[in-house]
């Protein structure tokens, strides 16, 4: 059996949400990126028993074990289950609401329902399929003697049902009602075959029988073991399974048990809140009486109603006579003078309390006697004590003062007592009156009502809610109402109340439904009261816990009757009995929810498999055809689920389609009979369970009924079928009896075959057309049904001027064969003559007998009556020339010869590729990572940067994909697939046209590397044409998909071990390399060394789409800090040193450029890229293992300053490090070359002057002015409307803490370079011609770093240590982004660069203050995906938080930087100076790249928190939180930031070459 995955989410589970299972499945919980950003999962428990010998126990959750067999890592968590038994079954889990508070008062809990279907086992163990059920419903009474139910049931196995559908079978109460029982376990007397006498009682089996630790002694009648011998028969010879219908919510009144148990239903003992509305119900009656003995007249009011005016009449006197016999408001009110005198006496010696005055209190209220006595209910005295008593005496004496409490306590009694009053006058009575009056116009005015003639002692106004034990003609008096052993033996009605909540009691305390009158009650029914528990009603769950079981023993399957109003956990309780007798009881119900949700609620709790649904509840043919539709099967052309592990998604509700309900009017009450045979073909062709009631296929043309009848079902013939049969039976000739067996047949074999597919058309007004399709073999049954909704004179023959539709069918197109006719057939009159009467026969139900099917099966289409056919090369086309309302037609259809064909090479190539084999395969395999970004990605701008003038595929009415490689077309396939969306736009344009797919080979054409490529994919896709169009997108997806793995596959293959073993998430990163490292014309990357391989110029983008072409693609900074994660971590180490090699050839004025500019264009205007270019060769050394690179020659563009590239210098690397280092400690600056609006349009004239040094106090590099931004916070104002324009948002000038950790990072490796002989210079010349080593520099920086960086958590330290200025401080805690920028302030605003120095320079940090600075920042500038680039008002998001009403950081109010603006817009223009055209870039936005620094700090400086464990499991929540993100990306990448908590922005790169780096050496750490 298949297994299955779900998804533990953080929302979405609930038992509103179903899921859907076959038994014998597995079932794999895992949990969802967002869950494990919570922490992950602490536990997971469900409740299936552990093995099918086990008794289940609802109660009973226990642990599930990780699956078998398989190696989880750390971060990973699976819990797996086998699915032994079918049944409901509940799991719940909880999470951390906090990552890593393991606190169990902080944990979530959430809880949801697996539903496990039975196994219908025939006779000779083959399994029905849910789908494949046909059943029938038959009235047990109509079936006669036991001894007679086989004849009179060959009528539905002759008919090609499969499942009889029984109503109850037990002694019925004295209406004859069907579900109206009065013994449970006493069969139905007209069952057997010797009736009894009155008074005799049946054979019987005595049992004990129990409930837990309840028990009692239970009489069973014998009849019930010959029904379930003819049960067994019936499955063995017939193949047929039985139904019966369970009624748990009610029984007979006259139910003879309910004499000596009471208690069982709802009296006025157990339930006395029902009082009033019985005192309501014997005012009601009373009236009514006296209406109908005329006391009335004078009033205007007779026993007769025949217009409004009458009801009116009735109404305005009845209002009068509620309100003068019942005087209910007393039940719900007090005798205010004992109350006065019980509060007088509450307040006994004791003295007023002040400090209990002044307290927000609820008001005074009455609170409600249990009992229901009159005028009987209380206050809360303490409440009125501190209300009343305790408040300012002024002046008064304590007697004074309590006669004042005394005195206000009567009048808000008072007050109250009026309130009471008028709710019962204006809200009660209004509504009861208009309840009772509705009743009248619908018994006595209404067309669709029984139109009575007048008002009767039997036939009263309305109906009794209440009935007594000893004679319905009693009525309690007042007295006897309070008297419990009276009130005893009144009981409530059951009944249905309109649009009321299925899962609320409506007889329960609180409920008013009795009250109100908004019950329409069933006059022979007793609502049966279980209580909460067994113990509530002992009785009553024994007895019916054995009626269950009995029936579990008899039957295969329940029918719930009254599911909606039956208890869910009675329901669950009984079904739970029921499945221990019957493990494969299959459970089904009609609900009146009007709720998809509660519908779920119910399915969930009981294990129900399927719900009633009934076509006969169309109003037209386009709402039966939607019927159809909605109600089972996947649309024709699904996309197939993966093969393996399956994920499982929630479900609609099964369904058990009829055409007819047995308790509805027959079809023919409301429709022609010609649409009969029509109406039951489509139910026929749903893709879910059928169904149908005795009678419908006979034609009786009226609702067959149990009340007042007698008759029975007629027996089968086995009388020639062309001939009517003899009376008293039916054989193929009668009704539509050969067309449902037809149909039947048909219905089961497309289950059994699998044709699990559907697709509606609605051909025309009144012609529906059904396809159900095969997804294996692509073969089809499409079935055409001509309806017939219009009523008409039977003996009218049905036509379409009639019907008032269009004669024109349009013609059938099958894109294949149709191969045959599998059925045709239409309703005919048999003679021309004059109507017959229906029989009057006594003893049996007859039908229609002028009415009959004439159907024909297994013809050719050339033998049909209806249509021609006719073949193109392309299709097959029916013609219809003549199909009237009521026929039915059905083809069986193939693929052509030609689509066969083709379609197995599709699945040879799909076969082939699988295994690594066949020609794209082995093309694929040959791809460079520089072939593959060609064959993946590219995005729309890289690809007209080619010049062939192609961009991305654009889709009508949808955006261009993405990329223009198989990544762009996979994204959007993917989400299709996932939602099955054969609507999407994608879909169309495949379906429409070859657009697509000749766009795809196309583009691979024109790129030598992947031109034979596209052309095997080309020659592969060609099959696609020859297919039917509904067909191309299922095999276009699969095609691509497998094409798309291997090209995957193939990149990661050439990456590093740690890429090729790791998570799928970890491969997602590593293909950001191939991503975002490719060949574009106007950004080429010059091999600047002989030693480095050719990759035709690729170069790589800071970020797609903005940063994707010319000379905004490649930049210094950028590029070193994404080459560590892309190129390093992945392997991709050729592709790493040609970079490094590349920009180090670029070297001028000791700085690498920020713009690299094709190499001559570069730019020079920024302070970090030369110390992030020296880190990038450290991280290559280490991740090689060796120095080698430092010896690599290279040809300089620029060896002096003031050098014109090309030149001939060539230079070892270790020389550029050396002098990158040397002009640092000499000082830099120089004016930029061509400085003015070409190369910087927004920067001021001052902004082009470079400098940058080393201040030789501390060792610290600095640079900058606040006229230029040379660090990666380089926003320059772009406004006019604002006045920003040239002004730098973060200058960052002095020394930024992330350079001076870069610069410890690198001085220190040089130093051990050097002692070890692998570098020859053992520092830089300083002032004077003197030599600082860099072992000295790298003590220097140590000393100095945490004595001006560090600011203390408290003040006391601050003179100790230089620069910190307590007037600047408005945070504690954090180490300062900068040290010496000319705006002070700025030193200390609190960003999220100092982590970078932790992690390249982790020993220049204290680990206790690191600690709390990480724990700062988390807790300050933390975002969902990344960090906030400056201060937010971080307090006001902790007092959210907690329950401290105080700062909780380590802060000194005001916390919010004043420039902080976590939204960024970079095209919206204001007069906003921070934020216009993007002036707040990095001044709040929230960047990824950056949390990847801090992460890796966080895990690094973990050992030196307090609370370590809860650190690492931070760290590895927001590794969840960014997995989630790549993979709802359509850009498969992380962004460059989003605006601030993580919203999106817009003007993002959603692909940022650092954000995936960092992100992958976290992740190697973590490994590591």
């Amino acid at each position: 059996m298949a297994t299955f995955s779900l998804e533990l989410c953080v929302q979405g589970h609930s038992e509103s949400i179903l899921y859907r299972i076959p038994k014998g499945s597995t079932l794999r919980f895992i949990q969802s990126n967002k869950l494990a950003a919570h922490g992950g999962v602490v536990d997971l428990l469900f409740n299936q028993a552990p093995s099918s010998d086990h008794k289940f126990n609802r109660q009973d959750l226990r642990s599930l074990d990780p699956p078998s067999g398989t190696v989880l890592s750390s971060s990973e968590w699976q819990r797996e289950v086998k699915l032994h038994t079918a049944g409901s079954y509940q799991y719940r889990f909880t999470y951390r609401k906090n990552v890593g508070d393991n606190d169990k008062s902080n944990l979530t809990e959430q809880t949801g329902f697996i539903v496990v279907e039975p196994q219908l086992q025939f006779a000779d163990g083959n399994i029905l399929d849910l789908d494949a059920i046909t059943l029938q419903t038959v009235m047990a009474p109509i079936l006669g003697n036991l001894s007679g139910w086989r004849d009179r049931l060959c009528v539905a196995k002759e008919s090609g049902y499969n499942m009889i559908h029984y109503s109850p079978i037990q002694e019925l109460g004295c209406s004859g009602s069907a579900y109206s029982i009065a013994e449970q376990l006493h069969l139905l007397n007209e069952s057997r075959d010797e009736p009894l006498g009155a008074g005799e009682r049946p054979a019987r089996l005595i049992t004990q029988s129990s409930v837990g630790r309840l028990s009692a002694e239970m009489s069973i009648d014998v009849g019930f073991k010959e029904v379930h011998t003819l049960m067994k028969e019936l499955h063995k010879d017939w193949g047929m399974f039985g139904m019966i219908d369970i009624v748990w919510n009610h029984t007979a009144s006259d139910a003879s048990w309910l004499r000596t148990h009471p208690e069982a239903g709802y009296n006025l003992k157990n339930s006395p809140h029902l009082k009033p509305a019985y005192e309501l119900n014997r005012a009601l009656m009373v009236f009514s009486s006296e209406v109908a003995r005329g006391q009335y007249r004078e009033h205007g009011i007779n026993e007769y109603v025949r217009s409004e005016d009458d009801i009116r009449r009735m109404a305005k006197v009845l209002h009068g006579v509620l309100l003068s016999s019942t005087v209910l408001w007393e039940y719900f009110c007090v005798d205010v003078r004992a109350q006065v005198e019980q509060f007088e006496k509450h307040l006994g010696g004791k003295q007023v309390d002040m400090s209990r005055a002044g307290i927000e209190r609820p008001p005074i209220a009455i609170v409600q006697d249990p009992h229901y006595g009159r005028c009987s209910c209380t206050i809360d005295y303490d409440l009125a004590e501190d209300i009343l008593f305790h408040r300012d005496m002024e002046g008064r004496s304590l007697h004074e003062h309590i006669s004042r409490a005394k005195q206000d306590l009567a009048d808000t009694l008072d007050w109250l007592i009026e309130q009471q009053m008028s709710k019962i006058e204006q809200d009660i009575f209004q509504e009861v009156i208009h309840n009772c009056m509705s009743n009248v116009r619908y018994e006595y005015l209404e067309p669709g009502g029984p139109r009575l003639e007048k008002i009767t002692v039997d036939h009263p106004i309305v109906p009794s809610y209440f009935f007594h034990l000893d004679g319905d003609d009693l009525l309690l008096s007042e007295a006897d109402v309070q008297d419990e052993d009276k009130g005893e033996r009144v009981l409530a009605h059951n009944g249905w109340v309109m649009n009321a909540d299925p899962l609320s009691n409506f007889a329960a305390p609180g409920s008013e439904v009795y009250l109100r009158r908004q019950l329409i009650p069933w006059g022979d029914s007793c609502k049966l009261r279980y209580g909460q528990r067994p113990e509530d009603s002992p009785w009553l769950w024994v007895h019916m816990t054995e009626y269950t079981r009995q029936m579990a023993r008899v039957f295969h399957a329940f029918r719930i009757d009254n599911c909606h109003n039956t208890p869910l956990h009675v329901a669950e309780y009984l079904l739970d009995e029921a499945r221990l007798v019957r493990p494969d009881l299959y459970v089904v119900a009609e609900l009146f929810t009007n709720s998809e949700s509660i519908d779920n609620a119910f399915i969930n709790h009981l294990g129900i498999n399927s719900l009633i649904r009934e076509a006969a509840n169309a109003y037209d043919s386009k709402e039966l055809g939607r019927l159809v539709y909605r109600y089972g099967g996947q649309p024709v052309g699904s996309f197939a689920p993966p093969s393996g592990v399956r994920p499982l998604k929630p479900s609609m509700a099964h369904a058990l389609f009829v055409d007819l309900t047995h308790d509805n009017e027959c079809l023919m009450q409301g429709r022609s009979v010609y649409d009969t045979m029509a109406n039951s073909a489509l139910v026929a062709m749903a893709c879910c369970a059928s169904g149908s009631t005795h009678g419908y296929d006979e034609l009786v043309p009226y609702k067959i009924g149990v009340v007042g009848g007698g008759r029975l079902y007629s027996t089968w013939s086995t009388a020639s079928p062309t001939t009517p049969p003899p009376p008293g039976t039916v054989n193929h000739a009668s009704g539509v009896l050969k067309g449902k067996q037809v149909l039947n047949e048909l219905h089961a074999r497309l289950a059994t075959e699998k044709y699990s597919q559907v697709y509606v058309d609605q051909v025309s007004e009144s012609v529906v057309a059904v396809t159900r399709h095969n997804p294996e073999t692509h073969d089809a049954v499409i079935l055409i049904a001509h309806t017939a909704f219009q009523k008409m004179p039977e003996h009218e023959e049905p036509t379409e001027e009639f019907m008032g539709v269009s004669s024109y069918i349009p013609p059938l197109v099958v894109q294949g064969v149709i191969d045959k006719v599998l059925l045709e057939g239409r309703m005919v009159r048999r003679t021309t003559s004059a109507m017959q009467d229906l029989p009057d026969d006594k003893s049996i139900i007859v039908g229609l007998p002028d009415f009959k099917v004439e159907i024909a099966t297994d013809i050719g289409v050339h033998e049909s009556h209806f249509c021609d056919l006719r073949v193109t090369q392309q299709a097959h086309e029916a013609h219809f020339h003549t199909f009237p309302p009521g026929a039915v037609i059905a083809f069986q259809t193939r693929l052509s010869d030609g689509a066969k064909s083709a379609l197995k090479l599709i699945q040879q190539d799909l076969s082939a590729m699988a295994n690594g084999d066949g020609n794209v395969a082995g093309l694929v395999n040959q791809l460079s990572l520089t072939d593959l970004n060609t064959l993946l990605y590219r995005c729309d701008a890289e690809e007209q940067d080619d010049g062939n003038g192609s961009g991305a595929y654009h889709v009508p009415h949808h955006s261009p994909f993405k990329y223009c490689g198989l990544q762009g077309v996979q994204s959007s396939m993917e989400v299709v697939f996932r939602n099955n969306d054969l609507g999407h736009a994608l879909c169309d344009n495949l379906r429409a046209g070859d657009w697509l797919v000749e766009y795809i080979c196309n583009r691979l054409k024109h790129h030598n590397g992947t031109r034979k490529v596209g052309e095997a994919m080309s020659e592969m896709f060609k099959s696609l044409s020859t297919l039917p169009r509904y067909l191309v997108p299922l095999y276009f997806q699969r095609m691509l998909s497998e094409v798309y793995r291997l090209a995957r596959q193939q990149a990661i293959t050439q990456m590093s071990r740690f890429v090729r073993d790791g998570s799928g998430f970890i491969q997602s990163l590593a293909l950001g390399s191939v991503q975002l490292y490719g060949v574009v014309k106007s950004s080429p990357m010059r091999v600047a060394s002989s030693s480095v391989l050719d990759d035709q110029g690729a170069s790589l983008a800071a970020g797609l789409p903005h940063f994707a072409t010319g000379f905004m693609r490649c930049w210094g900074r950028d590029t070193f800090i994404a080459l560590p994660g892309l190129m390093m971590v992945t392997g991709r180490l050729e592709a790493a040193k040609k970079v490094i090699l590349a920009f180090a050839a670029c070297l001028r004025h000791g700085l690498i450029p920020n713009l690299y500019g094709s190499g001559s264009g570069a730019r020079f205007n920024c302070r970090d890229a030369p110390w992030w270019f020296l880190q990038a060769i450290q991280d290559y050394c280490k991740t090689t293992g060796d120095v080698k690179i430092l010896g690599e020659q290279l040809n300089r563009l620029f060896p002096t300053d003031d050098s014109v590239p090309p030149t001939d210098d060539s230079t070892p690397l270790f020389e550029i490090v050396q002098e990158i280092l040397q002009r640092h400690a000499n000082g830099i600056s120089f004016r930029e070359q061509n400085a003015g609006p070409s190369i910087g349009l927004n920067t001021v004239d001052d902004g082009f002057n470079v400098t940058a040094g080393i201040d030789w106090n501390t060792g610290f590099p600095y640079g900058g002015s606040a006229s230029d931004c040379g660090t990666w916070m380089d926003k320059v104002g772009e406004s006019d409307l604002a006045y920003n324009r040239g002004v730098p948002a973060t200058p960052r000038d002095g020394s930024a803490v992330e350079i001076v950790g870069l610069c410890k990072s690198t001085v220190a490796w040089l130093a051990k370079l050097h002692a070890s002989g692998d570098f020859p210079y053992a520092g830089v010349n300083v002032a004077e011609g003197n030599t600082t080593t860099y072992a000295e520099w790298d003590a220097m920086l140590k000393k100095n770093f945490e004595q001006r960086f560090w600011i203390p958590v408290t003040s006391g330290s601050d003179v100790q240590r230089e620069g910190c200025d307590a007037k600047y401080i408005h945070r504690r805690g954090i180490y300062k982004d900068t040290v010496g920028a000319a705006q002070r302030f700025a030193d200390f605003q609190l960003r999220p660069n100092f982590p970078i120095a932790m992690v390249v320079a982790p020993n220049l940090f204290t680990p206790g203050n690191a600690a709390i600075a990480l724990q700062n920042a988390q807790d300050i500038l933390g975002g969902p995906q990344g960090m906030a680039t400056l201060d937010p008002n971080s307090c006001i998001r902790m007092f959210m938080h907690t329950s401290v009403h105080a700062c909780v950081c380590s802060c000194v109010c005001p916390c919010r930087d004043w420039a902080y603006n976590g939204i960024y817009s970079n095209g919206t223009d204001s007069f906003d100076y921070g934020s216009a055209r993007g002036f707040n870039y990095h001044q709040g936005p929230e960047w990824l790249w950056i949390k990847g620094f801090f992460l890796r700090a966080r895990y690094r400086f973990a050992s030196a928190s307090p609370s370590a464990e809860s650190v690492v499991a931070s760290v590895r929540s927001a590794v969840a939180r960014l997995q989630d993100a790549l993979e709802d990306s359509e850009w498969q990448g992380l962004a460059e930031l989003t605006n601030a908590a993580g919203a999106e922005c817009i003007d993002s790169c959603p692909v940022q070459a650092w954000s995936m780096s960092c992100l992958l050496e976290l992740l190697r750490d973590m490994a590591d």
